[in-house]
């Protein structure tokens, strides 16, 4: 079992089921960890959207967000996940680490910048959110790709 199961409910089939019965297309979006619930899921990463920025110390990173989409019409990704050609990359998570050494040689995992501006640039959000809300919410590139794959069958 996931580390998610218990932590929150468990709320898709019931979603997938309610959209279902609309006959519309329908996305359901969640965290690379309930791939366990999810159907057939599209795999979404910063990295397909070149999405990166400067940090603080003039070091270029690139973004690792992966979130999943279901959907009942044809998605797929726009390339394949991959960071190897990426010197350094960072997130948007609560709990990372805010050393980017550190994370990177150390702990091989998890690097958020400590400056809140440069994770709002490296998500490609425009507008003031809070340090939760960044965390939490979907990069704008990929709800615009998702919104234009739903348009072509509207």
């Amino acid at each position: 079992m996931n580390d998610v199961v218990g932590k929150w409910p468990d709320w898709i089939p019931v979603v997938r089921e309610m959209y279902a019965s609309t006959n519309s297309p329908w996305v359901i979006e969640n965290v690379a960890q309930a791939r366990w619930v999810m159907k057939n899921p599209v795999e979404l990463c910063g990295c397909m959207f070149d999405l990166s920025t400067i940090d603080d110390d003039g070091i270029e990173i690139y973004m690792q967000r992966i979130r999943l989409f279901e959907s009942n019409f044809d998605l797929d990704s726009p390339r394949p996940h991959n960071h190897t050609f990426q010197e350094w990359w960072a997130g948007a998570y609560g709990g990372a680490r805010r050393d980017k050494y550190e994370a990177k040689y150390v702990r091989k995992g998890g690097y958020v910048p400590p400056n809140i501006e440069v994770v709002r640039a490296l998500l490609g959000v425009e507008h003031k959110m809070t340090w939760k809300g960044l965390f939490e919410c979907i990069p704008p590139a990929f709800s615009e790709y998702v919104g234009a794959k739903m348009l072509e069958v509207l």
